[in-house]
């Protein structure tokens, strides 16, 4: 994860199936609403609002085929850019 308190940014690999995201949405763990993402370049997935920061954080994930999985609780309320998480979602 990058970026700052105006915007985060999100690489999301090795999907599998499809191989490819077709969308992703977030959810902070205080918002409790799901807000799409917009992709930026390749695999990166950016929300220009910045309101994740200080929230837990949970992710759909929409592949090339469709189908979809939500990982919920992927990210704790104390993380910090630069760092890396891993969500235990199947497709």
């Amino acid at each position: 994860m990058k970026g700052n308190r105006w915007w985060v940014a999100v690489l999301v690999f090795n999907v599998a199936g499809a191989g490819d995201v077709k969308a992703l949405a977030v959810r902070g763990s205080r918002d409790a609403r799901w807000a799409d993402m917009s992709r930026n370049w390749g695999q990166i997935w950016t929300n220009g609002d910045g309101r994740e920061v200080g929230q837990g954080l949970s992710f759909r994930v929409v592949a090339g085929d469709c189908r979809s999985v939500e990982l919920d609780s992927v990210v704790p309320p104390g993380w910090a850019f630069g760092q890396s998480f891993q969500g235990r979602g199947q497709f």
